[in-house]
């Protein structure tokens, strides 16, 4: 696949984010609520830098993670956390 901008890869994470959380279970809301800002803060990071969807996914696994070994939230929630992501 074509490298994708920060923005464009944010873009497209964003609506299927959005797409999860108008449909997904109030178990669920808090899981994809919190994953939906990082996509921002990921694109704000890399800035403009071009990369596959792939180096973008991975880029938002290791930020998620990050924030995942500082947040403090049960092993539920970050187990749902992982699998949303791997989901995108």
């Amino acid at each position: 696949m074509s490298d994708l901008t920060a923005e464009r890869w944010a873009t497209e994470t964003l609506a299927k984010l959005h797409a999860m959380e108008a449909k997904c279970s109030d178990s669920d809301l808090f899981c994809v609520g919190y994953l939906i800002p990082q996509v921002e803060l990921v694109e704000v990071e890399f800035g403009q830098e071009p990369a596959t969807v792939e180096q973008w996914q991975a880029r938002y696994h290791d930020y998620v993670e990050r924030c995942l070994q500082t947040d403090q939230m049960g092993e539920d929630d970050v187990s749902r956390i992982r699998e949303i992501v791997r989901e995108l």
